[in-house]
């Protein structure tokens, strides 16, 4: 299995304002009560996530 490469963290990015074009005004304050806060298990996770999103 190769080892995930740098790439993978930034293309977690762009995935945040996808979720939030559907209702701007309302995703707001959701993140106001809910800040994200995310530590290095939470990155990994969602890196081996979207990797196995992208192959598929």
């Amino acid at each position: 299995m190769p080892k995930p490469t740098p790439p993978v963290r930034p293309a977690a990015q762009p995935q945040k304002p996808q979720t939030t074009t559907a209702t701007p005004a309302s995703t707001k304050p959701r993140s106001n009560t809910a800040p994200i806060k995310l530590s290095s298990g939470d990155a990994k996770l969602m890196a081996a996530v979207l990797m196995e999103m992208m192959k598929r």
